[in-house]
């Protein structure tokens, strides 16, 4: 599950524009000083922000629900994939997911959201698609499966208050059209191999960089909420 904060009276680039009647309580200001995706600091040049808002949550609950889905996704999509070919798929789903969700809210541009649920609807489109091209028992089994959560989750998303179906539609077409062009299993050949590699460190080096720069702009993000 996404979570889509409510939106914040005032303007997060004009300095001391939120008063003492509309600044974000403490959990929502550290979730956007720690990297929630804000349209208007996106916008500013904070594309991290892209990357940082799949590993942030609104709550134990919401971090634990996620984290099932992960432990129920990872080992399917890492058996069929690999391990590289997992985290790419993650993080570049989790990107696609963003940037739908970006482009959804720019009618609320401080309005934050977090959660990993659209990296993890990624993972339900490429094993979707997977099944459909693998075909057989097993393949139907695994996309009949993957169609049902999906539509589970969309259904919830309508249903519950705050939940950001753009990034779980967004996150769900990235994997699904990832997986038309990414081949199954682990790579064999070298060139190959170091292709996927490299893929893979990409990922983990965006991600490791991405909260560097929150970290950079923390304070600055802080005082810009809070007026000082």
């Amino acid at each position: 599950m996404s979570d889509d904060g409510p939106a914040m009276s005032g303007g997060l680039s004009e300095p001391g524009a939120l008063t003492p009647e509309n600044r974000p309580h403490a959990w929502l200001a550290s979730e956007i000083a720690m990297g929630a995706n804000v349209p208007v600091l996106v916008a500013d040049g904070e594309i991290w922000r892209l990357v940082t808002m799949m590993f942030l949550h609104g709550g134990l609950l919401h971090l634990m629900m996620n984290g099932w889905a992960f432990l129920s996704l990872g080992p399917l999509i890492e058996g069929i994939y690999g391990h590289r070919k997992l985290l790419f798929l993650f993080v570049a789903s989790g990107v696609g997911s963003a940037i739908a969700s970006y482009g959804w809210r720019l009618d609320r541009p401080q309005s934050p959201a977090v959660g990993a649920s659209g990296a993890l609807f990624g993972l339900i489109g490429v094993a979707a698609i997977w099944g459909w091209r693998r075909g057989g028992s097993l393949g139907q089994g695994v996309r009949g499966l993957m169609v049902q959560w999906a539509l589970y989750g969309l259904v919830m998303g309508l249903l519950i208050p705050g939940v950001d179906n753009a990034a779980h539609i967004g996150g769900l077409l990235t994997g699904a059209m990832l997986a038309l062009v990414v081949r199954d299993g682990e790579p064999v050949a070298k060139a190959s191999a170091r292709l996927w590699s490299a893929a893979a460190w990409g990922s983990g080096v965006a991600i490791a960089a991405s909260f560097v720069l929150v970290a950079t702009r923390y304070q600055a993000t802080i005082d810009l909420l809070f007026g000082r």
